[in-house]
């Protein structure tokens, strides 16, 4: 998920859209607080890097009564920016994550980065996973206290599938969301898996999943 969060200093409502659609300024307010949390990345599949955290942006707009204003919500995985039409302010959203070619460990996807307002900070990058089998974590979402922390890498296969996956991405801070934790296995054999976490709302990067169990 993505968000952006309306604030009115003059009648001190505050307004959250989870889903494109217009604002209108009401009667009397002349300045608004805008903070917006770009889509987070999904992981891929089959031992693939996790997905990148969205970007945050925040700033004071002044506005007049009577104005419309476009709201474009970026859904998670479609890696389209959260948008506060006229204001010049965007968060980007994170990059879904990628296959890295055998025997590398990669294709995190990057973070979202911000754009315009008062504070931008970057989204965790997803970590890297390795191809068919450990899944990279997804990145953190930034948030009004700092950037969001990268996903996890996982380790390239030995012989032993007993690994989590690689770990999730902090945010920024609320209301950023943490990032998904990679797949992996829980035995020695690859025969019990441990499944991928999806992003936390709002914007974590989603973890990858790992490949079928294995036979071996």
């Amino acid at each position: 998920l993505t968000a952006f969060t309306l604030f009115s200093a003059a009648a001190f409502a505050q307004v959250t859209y989870t889903e494109s659609g217009t604002f209108v300024v009401p009667d009397g307010v002349t300045s608004i607080d805008v903070e917006l949390i770009g889509a987070g990345g999904n992981g891929n599949i089959n031992g693939a890097g996790g997905g990148g955290g969205g970007a945050y942006a925040a700033g004071t707009f002044t506005v007049v009564p009577g104005t419309s204003y476009s709201i474009t919500i970026g859904e998670g995985g479609s890696e389209l920016a959260t948008i506060f039409g006229g204001l010049g302010i965007l968060a980007g959203a994170g990059a879904n994550g990628n296959s890295a070619p055998n025997p590398n460990v990669g294709g995190g996807g990057e973070g979202g980065t911000a754009l315009g307002g008062d504070i931008g900070y970057t989204g965790g990058a997803g970590g890297g996973g390795y191809y068919t089998y450990f899944g990279g974590g997804g990145g953190g979402a930034a948030g009004p206290t700092g950037v969001g922390g990268a996903g996890g890498n996982t380790i390239a296969w030995t012989g032993i599938c007993q690994t989590p996956g690689g770990t999730a991405g902090v945010s920024g801070g609320a209301p950023g969301g943490a990032g998904g934790k990679g797949a992996g296995f829980t035995d020695v054999n690859s025969k019990v898996t441990d499944p991928a976490g999806t992003g936390a709302s709002y914007g974590g990067g989603g973890g990858d999943g790992n490949g079928i169990i294995m036979e071996i």
